[in-house]
Protein backbone atom coordinates (compact mmCIF):
# COMPACT_ATOMS: atom_id res chain seq x y z
CA UNK A 1 0.00 0.00 0.00
CA UNK A 2 1.33 3.41 -1.02
CA UNK A 3 0.17 6.18 1.88
CA UNK A 4 -0.07 9.58 1.25
CA UNK A 5 1.72 12.02 3.79
CA UNK A 6 0.19 15.54 3.27
CA UNK A 7 -1.11 18.48 4.81
CA UNK A 8 -4.42 19.85 4.61
CA UNK A 9 -3.85 22.75 3.04
CA UNK A 10 -2.32 20.47 0.04
CA UNK A 11 -5.54 18.48 -0.92
CA UNK A 12 -5.17 19.32 -4.44
CA UNK A 13 -1.88 18.06 -4.46
CA UNK A 14 -2.78 15.22 -3.11
CA UNK A 15 -5.48 14.40 -4.96
CA UNK A 16 -3.50 15.25 -8.25
CA UNK A 17 -1.39 12.47 -6.99
CA UNK A 18 -3.56 9.99 -6.86
CA UNK A 19 -5.23 10.36 -10.11
CA UNK A 20 -2.05 9.93 -11.76
CA UNK A 21 -1.57 6.69 -9.78
CA UNK A 22 -4.76 5.32 -10.78
CA UNK A 23 -4.24 6.39 -14.47
CA UNK A 24 -0.59 4.07 -14.35
CA UNK A 25 -2.62 0.98 -13.20
CA UNK A 26 -2.66 0.97 -9.16
CA UNK A 27 -5.84 -0.47 -7.82
CA UNK A 28 -7.39 2.33 -5.58
CA UNK A 29 -6.74 -0.80 -2.45
CA UNK A 30 -3.11 0.40 -3.20
CA UNK A 31 -3.42 4.28 -2.34
CA UNK A 32 -3.97 5.60 0.75
CA UNK A 33 -5.48 9.19 0.82
CA UNK A 34 -7.12 10.60 4.29
CA UNK A 35 -9.19 12.67 2.05
CA UNK A 36 -11.03 10.40 -0.78
CA UNK A 37 -14.20 9.41 -0.37
CA UNK A 38 -14.06 5.88 -0.66
CA UNK A 39 -10.73 4.54 0.19
CA UNK A 40 -9.56 7.30 2.82
CA UNK A 41 -11.03 8.06 6.69
CA UNK A 42 -14.93 7.27 7.04
CA UNK A 43 -17.13 9.71 8.76
CA UNK A 44 -17.51 8.33 12.76
CA UNK A 45 -14.78 6.34 12.31
CA UNK A 46 -11.58 6.67 15.25
CA UNK A 47 -9.16 8.83 12.30
CA UNK A 48 -6.16 8.44 14.85
CA UNK A 49 -7.13 4.77 14.87
CA UNK A 50 -7.30 4.40 10.99
CA UNK A 51 -3.94 6.36 10.27
CA UNK A 52 -2.13 3.87 12.48
CA UNK A 53 -3.29 0.99 11.24
CA UNK A 54 -2.72 2.26 7.41
CA UNK A 55 0.67 3.40 8.52
CA UNK A 56 1.18 -0.37 9.69
CA UNK A 57 -0.07 -1.88 6.39
CA UNK A 58 1.54 0.53 3.89
CA UNK A 59 4.54 -0.43 2.58
CA UNK A 60 5.73 2.72 1.42
CA UNK A 61 5.31 6.60 2.45
CA UNK A 62 5.25 9.45 -0.28
CA UNK A 63 5.79 12.31 1.55
CA UNK A 64 4.39 15.96 -0.09
CA UNK A 65 6.58 17.93 1.30
CA UNK A 66 5.83 21.80 1.45
CA UNK A 67 5.92 24.58 4.42
CA UNK A 68 2.31 23.27 5.33
CA UNK A 69 3.14 19.60 5.78
CA UNK A 70 6.70 20.65 8.09
CA UNK A 71 4.35 22.64 9.98
CA UNK A 72 1.81 20.08 10.65
CA UNK A 73 2.33 18.02 13.76
CA UNK A 74 0.28 14.87 12.50
CA UNK A 75 2.24 14.87 9.54
CA UNK A 76 5.18 14.68 10.96
CA UNK A 77 4.49 11.85 12.85
CA UNK A 78 3.27 10.34 10.21
CA UNK A 79 6.63 10.69 8.91
CA UNK A 80 8.66 9.37 12.06
CA UNK A 81 5.60 6.33 12.73
CA UNK A 82 6.72 4.91 9.16
CA UNK A 83 10.62 5.69 9.29
CA UNK A 84 10.79 3.89 12.74
CA UNK A 85 9.04 0.81 11.38
CA UNK A 86 10.98 0.68 8.12
CA UNK A 87 8.61 1.76 5.66
CA UNK A 88 10.52 2.85 2.56
CA UNK A 89 9.79 6.53 2.46
CA UNK A 90 9.54 9.11 -1.13
CA UNK A 91 9.39 12.52 -0.84
CA UNK A 92 8.07 14.83 -3.51
CA UNK A 93 8.87 18.74 -3.12
CA UNK A 94 5.68 20.29 -4.10
CA UNK A 95 6.26 24.02 -2.69
CA UNK A 96 9.36 25.83 -2.18
CA UNK A 97 9.96 27.04 1.48
CA UNK A 98 11.86 25.64 4.86
CA UNK A 99 11.24 21.74 4.35
CA UNK A 100 13.81 20.60 7.12
CA UNK A 101 16.08 17.47 6.23
CA UNK A 102 14.00 15.06 5.24
CA UNK A 103 14.42 16.27 1.29
CA UNK A 104 18.38 16.04 1.91
CA UNK A 105 17.70 12.35 3.79
CA UNK A 106 16.02 10.60 1.12
CA UNK A 107 15.80 10.49 -2.67
CA UNK A 108 12.86 13.02 -3.70
CA UNK A 109 12.09 14.38 -6.73
CA UNK A 110 11.16 18.18 -7.05
CA UNK A 111 7.84 19.54 -8.61
CA UNK A 112 8.80 22.85 -7.98
CA UNK A 113 11.83 22.58 -10.48
CA UNK A 114 10.47 19.87 -13.03
CA UNK A 115 7.20 19.89 -13.02
CA UNK A 116 5.15 16.99 -14.25
CA UNK A 117 8.74 15.09 -14.88
CA UNK A 118 9.11 14.73 -11.12
CA UNK A 119 6.20 12.29 -11.25
CA UNK A 120 7.30 10.38 -13.80
CA UNK A 121 10.64 9.80 -11.97
CA UNK A 122 8.64 9.19 -8.92
CA UNK A 123 6.66 6.29 -10.83
CA UNK A 124 9.83 5.17 -12.23
CA UNK A 125 11.58 4.68 -8.59
CA UNK A 126 8.42 3.03 -6.86
CA UNK A 127 9.10 0.38 -10.28
CA UNK A 128 12.30 -0.43 -8.94
CA UNK A 129 11.96 -0.74 -5.82
CA UNK A 130 8.96 -3.52 -6.38
CA UNK A 131 6.02 -1.19 -5.52
CA UNK A 132 4.37 -1.00 -9.26
CA UNK A 133 0.55 -1.14 -9.92
CA UNK A 134 1.58 -5.24 -10.78
CA UNK A 135 3.10 -5.42 -7.34
CA UNK A 136 -0.52 -5.07 -5.55
CA UNK A 137 -1.60 -8.83 -5.33
CA UNK A 138 -4.75 -9.67 -2.90
CA UNK A 139 -4.20 -11.40 0.24
CA UNK A 140 -5.29 -14.03 1.30
CA UNK A 141 -6.23 -15.51 -2.52
CA UNK A 142 -10.05 -16.42 -2.33
CA UNK A 143 -9.25 -19.93 -4.28
CA UNK A 144 -7.06 -20.28 -1.05
CA UNK A 145 -9.24 -22.01 1.45
CA UNK A 146 -8.51 -23.76 4.73
CA UNK A 147 -10.22 -27.50 6.13
CA UNK A 148 -13.52 -25.50 7.34
CA UNK A 149 -13.48 -23.81 3.70
CA UNK A 150 -13.14 -20.45 5.37
CA UNK A 151 -10.18 -18.39 3.21
CA UNK A 152 -6.63 -19.69 4.33
CA UNK A 153 -4.48 -16.46 5.86
CA UNK A 154 -1.35 -19.06 6.72
CA UNK A 155 1.07 -17.53 3.94
CA UNK A 156 3.54 -20.06 4.07
CA UNK A 157 2.38 -22.84 1.34
CA UNK A 158 4.60 -25.35 3.31
CA UNK A 159 6.08 -28.15 1.58
CA UNK A 160 3.93 -27.32 -2.09
CA UNK A 161 5.12 -25.19 -4.30
CA UNK A 162 4.67 -21.66 -4.42
CA UNK A 163 1.47 -20.46 -7.28
CA UNK A 164 -0.21 -17.88 -8.45
CA UNK A 165 -2.60 -18.32 -4.98
CA UNK A 166 0.83 -17.55 -3.43
CA UNK A 167 1.82 -15.01 -5.56
CA UNK A 168 1.20 -12.08 -2.88
CA UNK A 169 3.30 -13.68 -0.06
CA UNK A 170 6.33 -15.02 -2.64
CA UNK A 171 9.34 -13.01 -1.45
CA UNK A 172 13.20 -13.31 -1.96
CA UNK A 173 13.29 -13.36 -5.45
CA UNK A 174 12.36 -9.89 -6.63
CA UNK A 175 15.73 -9.39 -8.71
CA UNK A 176 14.85 -11.91 -10.39
CA UNK A 177 11.70 -11.61 -11.31
CA UNK A 178 12.49 -8.55 -12.55
CA UNK A 179 15.05 -9.51 -14.83
CA UNK A 180 12.72 -12.39 -16.16
CA UNK A 181 10.08 -9.67 -17.01
CA UNK A 182 12.79 -7.55 -19.00
CA UNK A 183 13.70 -10.56 -20.93
CA UNK A 184 10.10 -11.43 -22.02
CA UNK A 185 9.30 -7.62 -22.93
CA UNK A 186 12.34 -7.84 -24.88
CA UNK A 187 11.40 -10.68 -26.62
CA UNK A 188 8.22 -9.22 -27.59
CA UNK A 189 9.85 -6.24 -28.80
CA UNK A 190 12.50 -8.01 -30.80
CA UNK A 191 10.76 -11.04 -31.80
CA UNK A 192 13.52 -13.28 -30.12
CA UNK A 193 14.01 -15.60 -28.72
CA UNK A 194 10.99 -17.18 -28.83
CA UNK A 195 11.56 -19.83 -25.92
CA UNK A 196 12.81 -18.19 -22.65
CA UNK A 197 13.62 -21.12 -20.19
CA UNK A 198 14.43 -21.07 -16.89
CA UNK A 199 17.08 -23.74 -15.68
CA UNK A 200 17.49 -24.23 -12.40
CA UNK A 201 18.58 -27.62 -10.29
CA UNK A 202 15.96 -29.33 -8.18
CA UNK A 203 14.34 -27.50 -5.83
CA UNK A 204 15.68 -24.13 -6.78
CA UNK A 205 12.32 -22.58 -6.93
CA UNK A 206 12.03 -22.39 -10.75
CA UNK A 207 8.24 -23.50 -10.87
CA UNK A 208 8.15 -21.12 -8.47
CA UNK A 209 9.34 -18.19 -9.87
CA UNK A 210 7.55 -18.44 -13.13
CA UNK A 211 3.99 -19.05 -11.04
CA UNK A 212 3.82 -16.68 -8.16
CA UNK A 213 6.48 -14.22 -9.33
CA UNK A 214 6.02 -13.61 -13.02
CA UNK A 215 3.06 -14.58 -14.45
CA UNK A 216 0.96 -12.82 -11.76
CA UNK A 217 2.66 -9.66 -13.12
CA UNK A 218 1.94 -10.34 -16.86
CA UNK A 219 -1.50 -10.82 -16.22
CA UNK A 220 -2.15 -7.66 -13.77
CA UNK A 221 -4.90 -5.43 -15.88
CA UNK A 222 -2.35 -2.94 -16.42
CA UNK A 223 -0.31 -5.24 -18.53
CA UNK A 224 -3.30 -6.03 -20.53
CA UNK A 225 -2.69 -3.94 -23.69
CA UNK A 226 0.87 -5.95 -23.89
CA UNK A 227 0.40 -9.54 -22.86
CA UNK A 228 -2.09 -12.63 -23.35
CA UNK A 229 -1.13 -14.93 -21.02
CA UNK A 230 -2.40 -18.27 -21.13
CA UNK A 231 -2.91 -20.77 -18.40
CA UNK A 232 0.30 -22.96 -17.32
CA UNK A 233 0.67 -26.47 -19.41
CA UNK A 234 2.31 -29.48 -16.98
CA UNK A 235 2.56 -32.79 -19.06
CA UNK A 236 2.81 -34.55 -15.42
CA UNK A 237 -0.79 -32.98 -14.78
CA UNK A 238 -1.97 -34.16 -17.99
CA UNK A 239 -4.21 -37.49 -18.77
CA UNK A 240 -2.08 -39.73 -21.02
CA UNK A 241 -4.34 -39.72 -24.10
CA UNK A 242 -3.08 -39.00 -27.29
CA UNK A 243 -4.06 -35.38 -27.48
CA UNK A 244 -4.28 -34.27 -24.14
CA UNK A 245 -2.18 -31.36 -24.55
CA UNK A 246 -3.80 -30.36 -27.31
CA UNK A 247 -7.36 -30.50 -25.38
CA UNK A 248 -6.06 -28.64 -23.18
CA UNK A 249 -4.54 -25.72 -25.23
CA UNK A 250 -8.45 -25.33 -26.83
CA UNK A 251 -10.26 -25.59 -23.83
CA UNK A 252 -7.89 -22.52 -22.28
CA UNK A 253 -8.34 -20.87 -25.63
CA UNK A 254 -12.22 -21.33 -25.43
CA UNK A 255 -12.41 -20.71 -21.55
CA UNK A 256 -10.64 -17.00 -22.20
CA UNK A 257 -13.05 -15.47 -24.09
CA UNK A 258 -15.09 -13.10 -22.67
CA UNK A 259 -18.52 -13.88 -21.33
CA UNK A 260 -20.49 -11.26 -23.72
CA UNK A 261 -19.11 -13.32 -26.93
CA UNK A 262 -21.41 -15.50 -28.56
CA UNK A 263 -19.46 -17.12 -31.65
CA UNK A 264 -17.00 -18.87 -29.43
CA UNK A 265 -14.95 -21.13 -31.30
CA UNK A 266 -15.70 -25.19 -31.21
CA UNK A 267 -13.30 -26.94 -28.55
CA UNK A 268 -13.79 -30.18 -30.68
CA UNK A 269 -12.48 -28.56 -33.95
CA UNK A 270 -9.76 -26.26 -32.38
CA UNK A 271 -8.48 -29.71 -30.80
CA UNK A 272 -8.48 -31.44 -34.17
CA UNK A 273 -6.65 -28.62 -35.35
CA UNK A 274 -3.73 -28.51 -32.49
CA UNK A 275 -3.27 -32.08 -32.92
CA UNK A 276 -3.06 -32.29 -36.60
CA UNK A 277 0.30 -34.42 -37.59
CA UNK A 278 2.12 -31.69 -39.69
CA UNK A 279 3.44 -29.85 -37.10
CA UNK A 280 3.69 -26.75 -39.58
CA UNK A 281 -0.62 -26.36 -40.50
CA UNK A 282 -1.15 -26.99 -36.93
CA UNK A 283 0.98 -24.54 -35.06
CA UNK A 284 -0.94 -21.82 -37.99
CA UNK A 285 -3.88 -22.86 -36.21
CA UNK A 286 -2.82 -22.03 -32.78
CA UNK A 287 -1.62 -19.11 -33.50
CA UNK A 288 -4.89 -17.95 -35.52
CA UNK A 289 -6.93 -18.79 -32.72
CA UNK A 290 -4.63 -16.86 -30.53
CA UNK A 291 -4.98 -14.37 -32.76
CA UNK A 292 -8.88 -14.50 -32.60
CA UNK A 293 -8.62 -14.71 -28.65
CA UNK A 294 -6.61 -11.41 -28.57
CA UNK A 295 -9.05 -9.41 -30.87
CA UNK A 296 -11.91 -10.90 -28.80
CA UNK A 297 -10.36 -9.40 -25.72
CA UNK A 298 -9.29 -6.13 -27.30
CA UNK A 299 -5.95 -6.41 -27.14
CA UNK A 300 -4.93 -7.29 -30.64
CA UNK A 301 -1.18 -5.92 -30.45
CA UNK A 302 -0.58 -7.86 -27.14
CA UNK A 303 1.99 -10.95 -27.00
CA UNK A 304 0.21 -14.46 -26.53
CA UNK A 305 2.32 -16.15 -23.48
CA UNK A 306 2.56 -19.90 -23.33
CA UNK A 307 4.17 -20.99 -20.36
CA UNK A 308 4.91 -25.09 -19.63
CA UNK A 309 5.85 -25.60 -16.16
CA UNK A 310 8.25 -29.06 -15.33
CA UNK A 311 10.07 -29.04 -19.06
CA UNK A 312 12.02 -32.06 -18.44
CA UNK A 313 8.95 -34.39 -17.71
CA UNK A 314 8.13 -33.91 -21.69
CA UNK A 315 12.60 -35.89 -21.73
CA UNK A 316 12.28 -38.28 -19.67
CA UNK A 317 12.68 -41.76 -21.12
CA UNK A 318 9.28 -42.64 -19.64
CA UNK A 319 7.22 -39.68 -21.78
CA UNK A 320 5.11 -40.61 -24.68
CA UNK A 321 4.59 -40.02 -28.04
CA UNK A 322 2.11 -37.60 -26.86
CA UNK A 323 5.34 -35.84 -25.73
CA UNK A 324 7.12 -36.09 -28.57
CA UNK A 325 4.33 -34.48 -30.88
CA UNK A 326 3.94 -31.78 -28.30
CA UNK A 327 7.51 -30.77 -28.69
CA UNK A 328 7.72 -30.87 -32.56
CA UNK A 329 4.06 -28.68 -32.43
CA UNK A 330 6.37 -25.85 -29.77
CA UNK A 331 9.39 -26.26 -32.50
CA UNK A 332 6.82 -24.94 -34.98
CA UNK A 333 4.87 -22.44 -32.65
CA UNK A 334 8.40 -20.30 -32.58
CA UNK A 335 9.51 -20.91 -36.03
CA UNK A 336 6.80 -18.89 -36.94
CA UNK A 337 7.71 -15.48 -38.61
CA UNK A 338 5.47 -13.93 -36.20
CA UNK A 339 6.76 -12.80 -33.08
CA UNK A 340 3.50 -12.15 -31.01
CA UNK A 341 3.80 -15.95 -29.98
CA UNK A 342 5.85 -16.80 -27.14
CA UNK A 343 6.94 -19.49 -24.73
CA UNK A 344 8.54 -19.74 -21.62
CA UNK A 345 9.16 -22.59 -19.77
CA UNK A 346 11.30 -24.12 -16.34
CA UNK A 347 13.38 -27.29 -16.41
CA UNK A 348 15.47 -28.98 -14.41
CA UNK A 349 19.44 -27.93 -15.11
CA UNK A 350 20.26 -31.75 -15.59
CA UNK A 351 17.93 -31.90 -18.53
CA UNK A 352 19.02 -28.89 -20.61
CA UNK A 353 21.74 -31.30 -22.27
CA UNK A 354 19.06 -33.71 -23.36
CA UNK A 355 16.89 -30.61 -24.79
CA UNK A 356 19.81 -29.26 -26.70
CA UNK A 357 20.29 -32.46 -28.44
CA UNK A 358 16.48 -33.69 -29.05
CA UNK A 359 15.21 -33.79 -32.46
CA UNK A 360 12.75 -30.81 -31.83
CA UNK A 361 15.04 -28.43 -30.24
CA UNK A 362 14.69 -25.21 -31.12
CA UNK A 363 18.70 -23.11 -31.45
CA UNK A 364 19.78 -19.75 -30.77
CA UNK A 365 18.52 -16.73 -31.45
CA UNK A 366 15.27 -18.96 -31.04
CA UNK A 367 15.52 -20.43 -27.73
CA UNK A 368 17.46 -18.91 -24.67
CA UNK A 369 18.36 -20.56 -21.42
CA UNK A 370 18.33 -18.62 -18.19
CA UNK A 371 20.02 -19.40 -15.18
CA UNK A 372 18.74 -19.36 -11.93
CA UNK A 373 21.10 -19.54 -9.30
CA UNK A 374 20.37 -20.93 -5.61
CA UNK A 375 18.82 -18.86 -3.14
CA UNK A 376 20.57 -15.95 -1.94
CA UNK A 377 21.14 -16.63 2.18
CA UNK A 378 21.56 -13.17 3.29
CA UNK A 379 17.28 -12.97 1.77
CA UNK A 380 16.61 -15.69 4.24
CA UNK A 381 15.09 -12.68 6.20
CA UNK A 382 12.27 -11.58 3.23
CA UNK A 383 11.00 -15.37 3.30
CA UNK A 384 10.52 -15.53 6.75
CA UNK A 385 9.42 -11.52 7.97
CA UNK A 386 7.77 -10.68 4.79
CA UNK A 387 5.02 -12.84 4.25
CA UNK A 388 3.71 -12.93 7.89
CA UNK A 389 3.90 -9.40 7.92
CA UNK A 390 0.47 -9.30 5.04
CA UNK A 391 -1.23 -11.38 8.03
CA UNK A 392 0.24 -9.06 10.76
CA UNK A 393 2.65 -11.91 12.65
CA UNK A 394 5.41 -11.05 14.14
CA UNK A 395 8.14 -12.93 14.33
CA UNK A 396 10.46 -12.49 16.79
CA UNK A 397 14.28 -11.14 16.49
CA UNK A 398 15.11 -14.33 18.56
CA UNK A 399 13.66 -16.97 16.29
CA UNK A 400 14.62 -14.90 12.92
CA UNK A 401 18.39 -15.23 13.97
CA UNK A 402 17.56 -19.02 15.06
CA UNK A 403 15.39 -19.78 11.72
CA UNK A 404 18.74 -18.45 9.97
CA UNK A 405 20.95 -21.12 11.56
CA UNK A 406 19.02 -23.77 10.97
CA UNK A 407 18.62 -22.89 7.54
CA UNK A 408 22.67 -23.20 6.15
CA UNK A 409 22.31 -23.58 2.72
CA UNK A 410 19.15 -23.25 0.23
CA UNK A 411 18.31 -27.12 0.52
CA UNK A 412 17.03 -26.56 3.69
CA UNK A 413 14.45 -24.23 2.11
CA UNK A 414 11.55 -26.25 1.99
CA UNK A 415 11.98 -27.51 4.86
CA UNK A 416 11.99 -24.34 6.54
CA UNK A 417 8.60 -23.23 4.49
CA UNK A 418 7.12 -26.72 6.37
CA UNK A 419 8.04 -25.56 9.65
CA UNK A 420 6.83 -21.96 9.29
CA UNK A 421 3.44 -23.17 8.36
CA UNK A 422 3.36 -25.92 11.37
CA UNK A 423 4.23 -23.00 13.68
CA UNK A 424 1.49 -20.40 11.81
CA UNK A 425 -1.55 -22.94 12.67
CA UNK A 426 -0.43 -23.50 16.22
CA UNK A 427 1.09 -20.37 17.30
CA UNK A 428 0.34 -17.29 15.51
CA UNK A 429 -3.39 -17.23 16.92
CA UNK A 430 -1.43 -13.67 18.94
CA UNK A 431 0.01 -12.39 16.31
CA UNK A 432 3.50 -13.49 17.64
CA UNK A 433 5.60 -16.64 16.79
CA UNK A 434 8.67 -16.97 19.56
CA UNK A 435 11.27 -18.76 19.78
CA UNK A 436 10.27 -20.70 22.59
CA UNK A 437 7.34 -22.22 20.24
CA UNK A 438 9.45 -23.04 17.83
CA UNK A 439 11.96 -25.23 20.34
CA UNK A 440 8.68 -26.67 21.79
CA UNK A 441 8.11 -27.88 17.87
CA UNK A 442 11.35 -29.68 18.07
CA UNK A 443 13.15 -27.52 16.08
CA UNK A 444 12.58 -28.14 11.95
CA UNK A 445 13.54 -31.82 12.37
CA UNK A 446 11.14 -32.18 14.81
CA UNK A 447 8.56 -30.59 12.80
CA UNK A 448 9.03 -33.60 9.83
CA UNK A 449 9.14 -36.20 12.53
CA UNK A 450 5.64 -35.60 14.34
CA UNK A 451 4.51 -35.37 11.09
CA UNK A 452 5.36 -38.65 9.89
CA UNK A 453 4.65 -40.53 13.28
CA UNK A 454 1.69 -39.31 13.39
CA UNK A 455 0.94 -41.33 10.13
CA UNK A 456 3.52 -44.51 10.37
CA UNK A 457 2.71 -47.02 13.37
CA UNK A 458 6.09 -48.01 14.87
CA UNK A 459 5.23 -50.98 13.24
CA UNK A 460 4.06 -52.19 9.41
CA UNK A 461 3.26 -55.23 7.54
CA UNK A 462 6.17 -55.91 5.79
CA UNK A 463 4.15 -55.35 2.59
CA UNK A 464 3.19 -51.47 3.30
CA UNK A 465 6.54 -51.15 4.09
CA UNK A 466 7.51 -52.55 1.02
CA UNK A 467 5.37 -50.60 -1.24
CA UNK A 468 6.00 -47.57 0.55
CA UNK A 469 9.54 -47.41 -0.22
CA UNK A 470 8.62 -48.06 -3.62
CA UNK A 471 6.72 -45.44 -3.72
CA UNK A 472 9.16 -43.05 -2.07
CA UNK A 473 12.32 -44.25 -4.05
CA UNK A 474 10.82 -45.68 -6.85
CA UNK A 475 8.43 -43.27 -8.21
CA UNK A 476 8.76 -39.82 -5.77
CA UNK A 477 12.37 -39.76 -5.72
CA UNK A 478 15.47 -40.54 -7.95
CA UNK A 479 19.42 -40.07 -7.95
CA UNK A 480 20.62 -38.39 -11.33
CA UNK A 481 23.78 -39.10 -12.97
CA UNK A 482 25.82 -36.53 -11.07
CA UNK A 483 24.25 -38.48 -7.57
CA UNK A 484 22.18 -35.60 -6.72
CA UNK A 485 18.13 -36.27 -5.23
CA UNK A 486 15.61 -35.35 -7.75
CA UNK A 487 12.43 -34.66 -6.82
CA UNK A 488 9.91 -36.66 -9.13
CA UNK A 489 6.13 -36.20 -10.11
CA UNK A 490 3.99 -39.90 -10.12
CA UNK A 491 0.63 -40.63 -11.60
CA UNK A 492 -1.76 -42.21 -8.83
CA UNK A 493 -2.84 -45.12 -10.85
CA UNK A 494 1.58 -45.94 -10.66
CA UNK A 495 1.90 -46.25 -6.85
CA UNK A 496 1.42 -49.40 -5.54
CA UNK A 497 -1.94 -50.44 -4.19
CA UNK A 498 -0.84 -51.03 -0.70
CA UNK A 499 1.28 -47.83 0.21
CA UNK A 500 -1.97 -45.63 -1.20
CA UNK A 501 -3.85 -45.24 2.30
CA UNK A 502 -0.65 -43.71 4.01
CA UNK A 503 0.38 -42.00 1.28
CA UNK A 504 -3.47 -39.96 1.27
CA UNK A 505 -2.47 -39.27 4.37
CA UNK A 506 0.86 -37.76 3.68
CA UNK A 507 -1.30 -35.36 1.36
CA UNK A 508 -3.84 -34.47 4.20
CA UNK A 509 -0.43 -34.01 6.81
CA UNK A 510 1.00 -31.70 3.12
CA UNK A 511 4.32 -33.85 3.01
CA UNK A 512 3.06 -34.71 -0.16
CA UNK A 513 0.61 -32.98 -2.92
CA UNK A 514 -1.84 -34.78 -4.91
Amino acid sequence: MLFISHSSKDNADARKLRALLLSRGYDPKQIFLDSDEQSGIGTGEKWKQVLYERLKDCHVLIVLCSPNWKASQWCFAEFVCADMNGKEIFPVVIADGDLGSIANEHQSVFVTRDGDQAYERLLGQLEAKQFGPKDHLPWPHPNLKDVHGQPDECPFPGLLAFDERYAAVYFGREPEIQTVLEQLNEMRRKGEPRLLMIVGGSGSGKSSLLKAGVLPRLKHRSSDADWLVLPTLRYGDLAQSDNAFFQALSEHIVDHYPASVTNKPDTKILREQFADTNAVQAAAAFWEAAHDLSRARNCSDAAVLLPVDQFEELLAPSSSEMAAKFLRFLKAICQRPNRRLLVIGTMRSDYLDVYEHHESALQAPLFHPWRLEPFPRERLGDVIEKPAARVHVEVTPQLLERLKTDTPTADALPLLAFTLEKLFHRCAGDKRIELGEYEQLGGMTGAITQAVARILPKELPKETEQALRLSFVKHLAQVNEKDEIVRCSARWSQLPDTAKPLLEQFVRERLLSK
